[in-house]
Formats: structure tokens, sequence, C-alpha cells
């Protein structure tokens, strides 16, 4: 009897280290930063998590038409493919129905769904039923912390993340003063058409700075076009200076903005620059 106790008192311990253990971690990560991630933001920067932990071949997808997958990566001779949610509450059936789908179109070997938060018990068992993979917050906490030196690259990543585009808005000063950006206004950074930008026509309106607008679309790493607009106060085209230029966005383009640009967005209707 008395060793039987002493079984169940040492299982016992295994099981309440082991969690206190994952709540260590969860507690040594400064998960407001992830929390706070932009959603497509959040795709790079689990890329990087993903590759710190040995995938290979990790790609994010560049379209809307992406079929739920955000990120295709290679491990263990199999293909993987991942939906990423960067969510405020537990993700649903969608995701996992999502991942089902997009994986077979990706001909993957294995569907992951990746968030910052946790399941519901509905989506768990769909996600038993079709084989997806759930990594929820504790899996990604682990997948940070789970040597010093992964922890550390990573966390100096989650630093960098946030200069883009946060603490870069606290530098840009008009006269003095730091800029708030209005509605309707963005900072230099790289914008995916159909992802962080609607298809349409819109018109770019220089309102501070100065730097770069550039549109281009890509196939894996080669550029299928590209135009350049370059900004001083305004925008060179034709080698004259404008304040606005009107552009037609498309899907999987992409819209570059360097230098310390601030620029307004608006909807139009006649589209004037085109790949």
């Amino acid at each position: 009897m008395i060793v039987i106790i002493a079984i169940a008192i040492f299982f016992y311990l295994i099981v309440v280290l082991s969690k206190r253990s994952s709540e260590d971690t969860l507690v040594d990560i400064d998960f407001s930063k992830i929390d706070d991630m932009e959603g497509h933001r959040f795709e790079y920067f689990i890329a990087k998590v993903l590759r710190k932990n040995g995938f290979k071949n990790v790609n994010v997808t560049k379209a809307s038409g992406d079929y739920g997958v955000d990120i295709t990566a290679n491990k263990d001779n199999q293909k993987w493919a991942f939906q990423c949610k960067r969510y405020s509450s537990n993700l649903g059936l969608k995701p996992i129905q999502e991942i089902y789908a997009g994986a077979k179109k990706y001909e993957a070997d294995k569907a992951v769904v990746f968030t910052n938060v946790y399941f519901t018990p509905n989506a768990q068992t769909l996600a038993k039923t079709l084989n997806v993979e759930l990594w929820d917050r504790d899996t990604l906490a682990g997948m940070i912390g789970k040597d010093p030196e992964t922890k550390q690259s990573i966390e100096a990543d989650m630093e960098e993340e946030q200069t883009e585009p946060e603490q870069r808005q606290r530098k840009i000063r008009d006269n003095g003063v730091p800029l708030k950006l209005q509605k309707n206004q963005i900072l230099a950074g790289d914008y995916v058409v159909g992802k962080d930008i609607r298809v349409g026509v819109y018109n770019f309106k220089w309102v501070f700075g100065a730097g770069s607008f550039q549109k281009y679309k890509e196939e894996g790493n080669t550029t299928l076009g590209a135009c350049t607009y370059f900004e001083h106060v305004g925008v060179q085209y034709d080698y004259e200076y404008s304040q606005l230029i009107n552009v037609n966005c498309k899907d999987g383009e992409w819209i570059k903005i360097s230098g310390n640009l601030v620029l307004g967005i608006e909807k139009s209707e006649k589209p004037v620059i085109d790949l």
C-alpha cells in the first residue's frame, strides 16, 4: 500500500512540475509583442520560428489566393502546410477546414494550424478527424524557449519586428514633434495586395518625408515586373515632382515604400500606373 501511494505521489509531482515548467516558459516569453503583431507580420515571425526549429525551404505565400496556406516548409522528408492565426480568442472550425483543403492543393504531407491562442473543443475534435495538427500558444512557447540560443535569437527578431512600423513611427518627426498616423495613412514598409491592401485602384498621396515607392510582382524569388517611382518631396514621375500617384493594385502584387515616408491612401477609379 505504501509503495502504491509513493508511486502515485511520484507521478503527481511529475505532472505538476511539467505543468509549472510550461507555465514558466509562457511567463518568461513576452507574448504581448506577439499578440500585438499584424497578421502578415505574424506569418513572417512564425516562419522565423520554424527555421530555428529545423524546418527547411520555409516560404511565406504572397497572394490572397493561397487556399488558406500561409507558409509551406519541409522537414523529415515531408512537406508541411501551415495556416497562421494571430487571434485574441480561441479558434473554431474554419481554420481547420481551410488548411485541410489548402494542404491538398499544395500536395502537403502535413497540415498545421499555428496560433498564439488555443482551440475550441469542437475545433480539436474536427482536427483529429481530418488529421490536422493544432499548434497553440504552448507549442509556440516551447518552440521559442526550448534552448537559450534559439530563445535569444527569436526574441531578437521580436525586437526587430517591433521597429516595423511602431518604433519607426516614433522616429518620424514633423518639426521635432512625433508624427501620428491619421486614418488611411501608411508608413514605409512592404505591403501585399490581397492581404495588407485590398485589390483595387488607389491614390497614394504624399504626406510627409522622403523615400521611394515601388510596385512589383514576384513568383518564387523571381521578379516578374516592377515599377519604381522615386520620391523626394512628393513623387518623381517622368522627371517631374507630384504630390500624388494613381496605382492599380492587383492580387499578389507587392507595394514597397522605403525611407521615412508617410503616405495617404484612398480609393480611386481610373488607373494610371500598372505593371
